[in-house]
């Protein structure tokens, strides 16, 4: 796993005769919240190099920071120079102040008491190398909380969130995992031959305890990029019930080497395309043309190329159609193709395997 949350809870809870007789222990301080969500997942893996500034805390990760607001309204944030994941707080917080404490958790607590939102940022290590994360904790302290609380992403262009099995396919999938993937960055998996978008991070599977340590069904849903954690808890549940989504940032992909950099120049004519007078009208390249266009590739380069011909016919395709009507005689082709080092998601964990990547340029003449 990246990072297991470790639990440790008492056996016993205290318990107090003004919490409306459920079986809960009473909180009357944000300090006593954080003392009680410290103890209960541990401190082991916070991190609490913490700078605070005017907009919010911010904890020095590895590629970036991962930001704490100081007011409920405003996004939880892991920032890097690849990207920005910015996450709000439930309703039922977000109009709301800060308690942050000295081990680095910040404490969200709602007008109505029922409910309050921790959070802390994380680091874990595997293989050497150090992963940044955003704990998120739900506290719900009575039983007439709500059973579903959303924290909505605001992602960069492009990207969303997406269960591990719409990933993956059921049959492949470690259920329960949610992903966030950059659908305009994919690359060809070496393993599967099949184009796939980049995963920047990943959502771990939804847990529950009850005060006692007992767990608690709990789920997610997905609605557009907002993830709903849904906790069935009854009246005759411990409380409190502590609930989480953990985000994890990716390692950094890199780029190993360049394949190969070649230009192709290809006759309208050969493809199928009108040429000087002919009508407007696009034409979609044929089977035969796309045939055609993939031999003179794979003769020139040999079958190493194999694994990204369909972005190549997709690129030609999709161009040659557009370009039809402006009747050039010529289409010219320019791939590079990289060869990089990519960190891939699966059984529940980051492993490194190699993905090629593509860019592809193309330019009409006569």
């Amino acid at each position: 796993m990246l990072s297991s949350t470790s639990l440790s809870y008492a056996a016993t809870i205290s318990v107090e005769s003004d919490c409306k007789g459920q079986t809960i222990k009473c909180f009357g301080t944000s300090d006593e919240i954080a003392e009680y969500i410290e103890d209960f997942v541990g401190k082991e893996d916070l991190n609490k190099t913490i700078i605070e500034k005017e907009s919010g805390y911010y904890a020095e990760g590895t590629d970036g920071d991962i930001i704490m607001p100081k007011d409920g309204n405003d996004y939880v944030s892991i920032q890097s120079d690849a990207y920005d994941i910015n996450m709000e707080l439930p309703n039922e917080v977000r109009r709301t102040t800060e308690y942050l404490s000295e081990n680095g958790t910040a404490i969200y607590g709602s007008k109505d008491k029922n409910v309050s939102i921790a959070v802390q940022a994380l680091y874990d290590e595997q293989d050497g190398i150090i992963f940044d994360a955003v704990r998120t904790m739900i506290t719900i302290d009575y039983s007439n909380a709500s059973k579903e609380y959303s924290f909505k992403y605001d992602l960069p262009k492009g990207c969303e969130l997406i269960t591990s099995e719409e990933y993956y396919g059921v049959e492949n999938a470690e259920p329960g995992w949610i992903y966030i993937v950059d659908n305009n960055n994919s690359y060809i998996d070496l393993e599967t031959g099949k184009e796939v978008a980049d995963i920047i991070a990943v959502i771990e599977p939804a847990w529950a305890k009850d005060a006692n340590g007992n767990n608690i069904n709990t789920s997610y849903r997905v609605k557009g990029n907002t993830l709903i954690q849904i906790v069935q808890f009854n009246e005759r549940s411990a409380f409190p019930i502590v609930a989480d989504p953990t985000t994890y940032a990716k390692p950094r992909n890199y780029k190993i080497e360049t394949v190969f950099s070649e230009s192709f120049k290809f006759n309208n004519a050969t493809l199928g395309l009108p040429g000087l007078g002919a009508s407007t009208v696009s034409n979609v390249l044929s089977k035969k043309a796309k045939e055609k266009a993939t031999s003179l590739i794979v003769a020139k380069l040999g079958s190493k190329v194999i694994p990204v011909v369909s972005w190549i016919m997709w690129g030609l395709s999709a161009y040659c159609t557009y370009q039809s009507y402006k009747e050039y005689t010529y289409t010219k082709v320019t791939l590079v193709c990289d060869k990089w080092a990519i960190y891939k998601h699966q059984g529940g964990r980051w492993e490194q395997g190699i993905g090629y990547k593509s860019n592809l340029t193309f330019a009409g003449s006569n």
